[in-house]
This record gives structure tokens, sequence and C-alpha cells, in this order.
């Protein structure tokens, strides 16, 4: 029907998520920790309790799982229903600014809460399922409204961009074929 690949933005989700996960954050050791292979790639001979050291957030997970390490992040749940809030009290065209890495943050965080705290996950889920709910209303209504890309992306994360394009893309497709125009 349409020469669109479905797994197009699932591939730049990815990709996002892949250089996500190699930025370094900022994290505080809670464990003395010597001789770790995997620090050593980073040039981290050693790591005492109480120091703060830079690594890739994909090896503070694993530290941190670990109870080696603790990230130095504001809790993630805070930053959601900050947003979420935000988002609620914005009109149907308005998108709240959040921060271009919300939704792999988001990701993240619920794949790790699912793994360890059933009950947390079960309840965060909702909140997250509301914010996502009310944002993919607004950028689904921009794309078949909007004739200004710039002002109508100007408050969206990558992810939401890559979105507003496919449906505008389509909408636009459809709505020149329904007006017997040529596509």
């Amino acid at each position: 029907m349409f020469d669109k690949d479905p797994s197009r933005i699932d591939k730049f989700i990815k990709v996002r998520e892949i250089i996500f996960l190699l930025n370094n954050i900022k994290v505080a050791v809670e464990k003395d920790m010597e001789d770790n292979p995997v620090l050593k790639e980073y040039g981290i001979n050693k790591a005492r309790r109480g120091e703060t050291i830079e690594i890739p957030r994909w090896i503070a997970e694993e530290l941190e799982e670990e109870g080696l390490v603790k990230s130095l992040e504001e809790g993630f749940e805070v930053e959601l229903f900050r947003v979420l809030n935000r988002e609620k009290l914005q009109g149907m065209y308005q998108l709240s600014p959040v921060k271009t890495d919300f939704y792999l943050k988001l990701r993240r965080y619920l794949i790790n809460l699912r793994k360890r705290k059933k009950e947390a996950f079960d309840r965060f889920r909702i909140y997250a399922q509301d914010f996502i709910k009310i944002r993919l209303s607004k950028v689904l209504s921009l794309a078949i409204s909007s004739t200004n890309i710039e002002q109508a992306t100007s408050n969206m994360t990558p992810e939401e961009i890559a979105l507003y394009k496919e449906v505008k893309e389509i909408a636009d497709l459809w709505k020149k074929t329904m007006m017997g125009e040529e596509a």
C-alpha cells in the first residue's frame, strides 16, 4: 500500500538508545572497586567509596544493579510527574518542553523497574501511559493540521519529530488523493 518501512521509527529509536547508553553520567561510588576490567577500559584503576566518577550509562546501570554505584541523576519518577502535570495544563495544540532524552530515560527506567519491582512498575507504567497518550494525541493533531513544521516541532523530542514527519507525510498524501490531486 505505502512504500514506507514500518520499522523506520523503531530503528531510529534503537540508534538513539545506543548513543544514550554510551553517554557518560556521574555516579557515586558505594563500594570500593579495584582492578575492575570494564572501568580500566575507561582509565579508572581504582574507585573508592564516596568518590564521584563519570562512566557510560550502560556501565553505570550494571554497576548500580550490583550495588557498587548510585546514579547522581534526578529521580526519574519526579521528572515524569512534573512533565505529566505540565502537559495536562497545556492546550490541545501546545506541547510543553521536555528534555530531548526524556523518552530514552523513560524506556530505560521502565525496563529496569520491570526487572526489580513489579508493584512499582505497574503503578509507574500507568503514569507513563498517560503522558504518552497526551503527547501522542497532540503530535498527531499537529501533524494533520499544522503547515509550519518548525513551529509545530519546536517543543518535540527527536522521537516525536520522527513520528510527526511520518504521519504528516501519510496524511498529506491521503488528503491529496481524496481531493483527486496527483500524489
